[in-house]
């Protein structure tokens, strides 16, 4: 992998995956229990939820099965076994609002994650945080990528 591992992740060459979220709108429910199962507070709507992960050479490499809206990113994770297919000494590159680091800590897998801003940034927290965001973006791109070639657009029937 490390051969063909592009330049820009020079920094992460342990970096198997990167992984985020993506949300599809789906009808409204009739059911007042698939509404509330459904509804995403993250976009105000009913949607279904799915976990994709790329390769650093953008390559997807890993798309779990649509879940409800309502399902946390850590549990979304954890059902659909991403991290089972690495090994201890990969890293997982996500945003930061990804709070699965005690699953990549039971794996042994290192999470790579933008620093929470909880206090005055550091000249190289700066720097980490945009070459981590540079990098992110190839998964927003392939998410994109797959939104726009009608293999996950528009509105999914609620059934």
């Amino acid at each position: 992998m490390q051969n063909r591992l592009p330049t820009k992740f020079k920094k992460y060459p342990r970096c198997r995956v990167i992984i985020d979220c993506t949300e599809i709108f789906t009808k409204t429910h009739q059911s007042l229990q698939y509404k509330t199962l459904l509804y995403s507070y993250y976009k105000s709507h009913t949607t279904y939820k799915s976990l994709i992960g790329i390769d650093p050479t953008g390559t997807i490499t890993f798309v779990s099965d649509l879940w409800v809206g309502s399902i946390s990113d850590l549990q979304l994770t954890k059902n659909f076994g991403i991290l089972e297919m690495l090994e201890s000494v990969d890293q997982t590159m996500a945003d930061k609002g990804f709070f699965i680091s005690d699953l990549t800590a039971e794996k042994g897998v290192e999470l790579v994650i933008p620093p929470l801003k909880n206090k005055q940034f550091m000249r190289t927290e700066i720097e980490e945080t945009r070459m981590m965001a540079n990098l992110r973006i190839y998964v927003e791109i392939a998410i994109a990528r797959v939104k726009n070639v009608k293999i996950l657009q528009g509105v999914m029937p609620a059934s």
